[in-house]
């Protein structure tokens, strides 16, 4: 019973390490978006965004939310993005090189 208690301390223990790492990581990429990104509209944002996701080889958000649904992808001409579930329209749709930034509300 010691012995069971132990492990399953020693188990949440690790657990709360690896959790504080993956936040850790995750603050890391994101980055400050720069004044032009908070004066442009959409299509604007979601070109900033590809241009920075290109320049700094990073795969994922790296600003705030676009719109109220944002979907990045990378991979080739026309890579697919997450998209909505519900009904949205289409606000902002940027690709540099193989990075895609799309934006709906």
């Amino acid at each position: 019973m010691k012995y069971a208690m132990l492990t399953l301390l020693v188990l949440f223990m690790l657990s709360s390490v690896c959790d504080a790492k993956l936040i850790k990581r995750r603050r890391r990429v994101g980055a400050r978006a720069p004044q032009a990104w908070h004066d442009a509209n959409d299509q604007g944002k979601c070109q900033i965004e590809a241009q920075y996701m290109f320049d700094h080889g990073i795969r994922g958000h790296v600003f705030g939310n676009i719109a109220n649904f944002e979907g990045v992808g990378w991979g080739g001409l026309g890579c697919a993005t997450c998209t909505p579930k519900r009904g949205m329209k289409l606000t902002g749709d940027a690709q540099v090189g193989r990075y895609r930034v799309r934006s709906w509300r």
